[in-house]
């Protein structure tokens, strides 16, 4: 297993945990994004933002994924 599945894991459980913060759902978005799953992405970067709303990049990251998905 590559490091990157065993952070995405870690994140995905930490993800699960319902944490008041963030970070892992951004963690997720970038990790999905990178894998081109774009749905998947945008959901973890929607989440994100319903935790902390004033973050200018998971915001452009958003965009980006909704105009990937509408494609």
């Amino acid at each position: 297993m590559k490091n990157e599945d065993l952070a995405f894991e870690a994140y995905r459980a930490w993800a699960a945990t319902g944490p008041n913060t963030y970070v892992p759902y951004n963690r997720i978005g970038q990790i999905y994004e990178a894998r081109k799953q774009y749905k998947q992405a945008l959901e973890a970067y929607t989440r994100s933002l319903q935790i902390e709303w004033n973050q200018p990049p998971t915001i452009e990251a958003k965009s980006r994924m909704e105009k990937l998905v509408k494609e």
